[in-house]
C-alpha cells in the first residue's frame, strides 16, 4: 500500500510501498525498535516515529511539522492512514500537502 517516508538525513519525503501484512515492517522502514504515532489530521492520518528517537546519540537528524520546533521528531517518519477499525490504510494527505507541512529538516547538535 502507498505510504510516505520522511527522511530528515536525506532531507526527503517520498512515496514508498508499505507491506501491511505485519506491523513490524514499520520498524524496518523507519529504522527503530519502538514506535509511536502522531495524529496529523482529522481524517486519521498519522506519522509513525521512533519512540526512542532522542535517547540515542546516533539519531540526530530531525524534521519539524507545521513550522513549530515543538513538533519536531527525531529520525525517520512513516505516514499512513487509519481506517474506522483502527487498521492501517493509505493516507488521505497527498505527498504535496505533506511536503508543505514538513517545514524544516535539521541536525540535532
Amino acid at each position: 500500500m502507498k505510504a510516505f517516508l520522511i527522511d530528515p538525513k536525506n532531507q526527503s519525503i517520498t512515496e514508498v510501498d508499505y507491506d501491511n501484512s505485519d506491523y513490524k515492517n514499520i520498524y524496518k522502514l523507519i529504522d527503530c525498535g519502538m514506535f509511536t504515532t502522531v495524529d496529523i489530521n482529522k481524517e486519521g492520518d498519522c506519522i509513525y516515529v521512533d519512540d526512542e528517537g532522542l535517547l540515542y546519540i546516533d539519531i540526530k537528524y530531525m524534521f519539524t511539522l507545521d513550522g513549530n520546533r515543538n513538533t519536531s521528531y527525531a529520525g525517520k517518519g512513516l505516514v499512513l492512514g487509519t481506517d474506522s477499525d483502527g487498521e492501517s490504510c493509505e493516507p488521505i494527505i497527498t505527498l504535496d500537502e505533506l511536503k508543505e507541512r514538513v517545514t524544516e529538516f535539521w541536525e540535532f547538535a
